[in-house]
């Protein structure tokens, strides 16, 4: 059967809306943010790159909490309506597994692009905040303290007065309240003196924020494909080891290099998430090209497309 676009968009936003709605995903999101920001607040050193280890450590965090977030959001979009039986409902209408399958992983793709964009705010005020000759930017800290609040008090008021879910608004006010405070320290400097936009930051993590969030989309299709056959604690361990597999599938592939049938294999089944880590292309003061983004995102669209197949082929035959 084949998949109609009306009932992959409406699927679609009825898993995203369940998805937003899960507080799980909303405390993982946050708990990625809060580590990339605090983490150069703890740093007592630099190692002669200043805010490099902030920005490894950003691009660190939104790898791996992009790889939970995306094992959980599978998991609870098809695993736990299989096991409830939903998904029997949803299949006795005119809708083809594929359909289903495929809005599934819309749903979770969109989900992470949304984490996406709240790493790529995390990165820049990680960067910003890291110490700079052991002087803390205490304009910062207080602009990144309000962001809490600006999540949570909001949320809570509109639970109060309406009965709204606390979680779905509380992305919302995440992504609105770390854009305006990554907007205003653009402009202004530890002192508080206000200069040109985008003065004050290092906008070469934004495509390395992005080049990450392609990667977890990989990520993601083979967390949905594992989701309907195994429950979340061995999908998340799974998924993490395929992230470590794929982060040394290059060095291992050059270990086997004098077996050539052998190296062949694992660089193809393997993905290289070397492609998709841009932290030493970072480096003091290099930048990434956007020749070796376009390769890479690429080669994710290539290779998330296949393991989609891969998946789509095997939730056709899955028997509930």
């Amino acid at each position: 059967m084949a998949v109609r676009p009306m009932p992959l968009f409406y699927l679609t936003r009825l898993a995203f809306t369940e998805l937003v709605r899960q507080p799980v995903c909303l405390l993982i999101a946050l708990a990625s943010v809060a580590l990339s920001t605090g983490l150069p607040l703890m740093i007592a050193h630099q190692l002669g790159q200043q805010g490099g280890l902030a920005r490894d450590g950003a691009l660190a965090f939104e790898l791996t909490g992009g790889a939970i977030l995306a094992a959980y959001a599978a998991c609870s979009t098809l695993s736990r309506e299989m096991h409830s039986g939903t998904i029997l409902a949803i299949l006795s209408r005119p809708i083809s597994r594929e359909t289903l399958f495929l809005a599934k992983f819309a749903a979770v793709a969109l989900l992470v692009m949304l984490f996406t964009i709240c790493s790529a705010c995390a990165a820049l005020l990680a960067e910003r905040l890291a110490p700079r000759f052991f002087e803390t930017d205490w304009y910062g800290v207080r602009l990144l303290l309000a962001v809490p609040v600006a999540v949570f008090v909001p949320g809570a008021l509109l639970n109060w007065r309406r009965g709204s879910n606390v979680a779905a608004w509380g992305w919302c006010f995440l992504v609105v309240a770390l854009v305006l405070v990554t907007a205003a320290l653009s402009r202004v400097d530890a002192e508080g003196h206000v200069g040109r936009f985008g003065e004050f930051l290092d906008w070469r993590l934004v495509p390395a924020a992005m080049l990450v969030g392609a990667g977890l989309l990989i990520l993601a299709a083979f967390a949905l494909g594992l989701a309907a056959h195994l429950p979340l604690a061995p999908t998340v361990v799974l998924l993490l080891v395929l992230l470590f597999a794929g982060l040394l599938s290059g060095y291992v592939a050059h270990l086997a290099s004098r077996w050539p049938p052998v190296a062949t294999a694992i660089r193809t089944l393997l993905p290289d998430f070397q492609m998709f880590w841009p932290a030493d292309d970072l480096a003091g003061d290099a930048a990434l090209s956007w020749r070796s983004v376009g390769a890479a995102a690429l080669y994710g669209l290539v290779y998330t497309t296949g393991v989609l197949c891969l998946g789509t082929a095997a939730f056709r035959n899955r028997q509930f």
